[in-house]
């Protein structure tokens, strides 16, 4: 990862209360922990649905799936969180395969069949306001 790259966030436009994060190529020492960190500013915020699009992430390190477990972990300390995990690859899946986590996370083909999990799980969802994360 580049050391100006961040993992990016976006607002989902058909619910505005699921936070999307979108991982960087490579998930590595680095990355994780300013993917760490930037999940814990949107918990901290109150954001409490999450969607993690791995689509981009081509490497993952042990550090990275430290955050990923992070940020399960996080969610299922909360009755009210949901995370999914999103387009994740194949050779991504072996990892978490070879890790056992595959049984653990709720794993997802794409964005879409996640949102529509969230949904169905907490119909309800209050909207949250924006959060700016310029600063990590």
């Amino acid at each position: 990862m580049e050391k100006g790259e961040n993992p990016a966030m976006t607002i989902c436009d058909k619910d505005p209360s699921i936070t999307i994060i979108e991982t960087v190529e490579d998930l590595d020492l680095y990355s994780s922990v300013k993917l760490k960190e930037h999940f814990n500013n949107l918990r901290t915020a109150g954001w409490s649905k999450f969607i993690v699009d791995l689509a981009r992430t081509k490497y993952i390190d042990s550090s990275g799936l430290g955050a990923l477990i992070h940020m399960f972990s996080s969610t299922k300390k909360d009755e009210n969180a949901i995370i999914r995990f999103a387009n994740i690859s194949p050779s991504i899946f072996q990892i978490i395969k070879l890790t056992h986590l595959e049984n653990m996370f709720q794993i997802t083909q794409d964005v879409e069949t996640a949102i529509s999990e969230i949904k169905e799980i907490a119909p309800d969802s209050q909207v949250l306001p924006s959060y700016s994360i310029t600063d990590i």
